[in-house]
């Protein structure tokens, strides 16, 4: 069985995302309400280049399922977390979690198969040091 095709099942993880929507008035992104995504989520840092070609520090890789814009925020539920319940999990929680947890997408990579049957989605994500994605919108 070829990679891509198995790559889906191993998305056990979830998170919530963020959608990079634009800019506003005073240059600041925005973002739309939060969605939850499975994910297969990979902390490790590594240097890449990012899409401006400058050299860059990532601290996460996460394969995903959809096409996810440059710009985005990216949370990690904690294990243990059931399906359809990371957002419950987050609103409970408020803006109180450490700001380290919350990332923003710095790099997409997308690649299919030989057939071009099944595709491979794959973010680099940077730790997000600024206000919590919420009221963004």
């Amino acid at each position: 069985m070829p990679w891509l095709e198995f790559d889906w099942s191993q998305r056990q993880q979830f998170a919530l995302l963020w959608a990079f929507t634009g800019y506003d008035g005073y240059g600041q992104a925005k973002t739309a309400a939060p969605v939850q995504v499975r994910v297969r989520w990979i902390t490790k840092r590594r240097q890449v280049m990012d899409h401006l070609g400058n050299v860059i520090t990532l601290d996460a890789t996460a394969v995903v399922g959809q096409k996810i814009d440059i710009g985005s925020k990216m949370w990690l539920a904690p294990d243990g977390i059931s399906p359809d319940t990371a957002l419950a999990y987050w609103n409970g929680t408020g803006s109180g979690l450490p700001e380290d947890e919350l990332m923003e997408v710095k790099t997409y990579d997308e690649a299919k198969d030989l057939k071009g049957r099944f595709t491979r989605r794959q973010v680099g994500l940077m730790k997000f040091r600024n206000a919590s994605p919420q009221g963004q919108g």
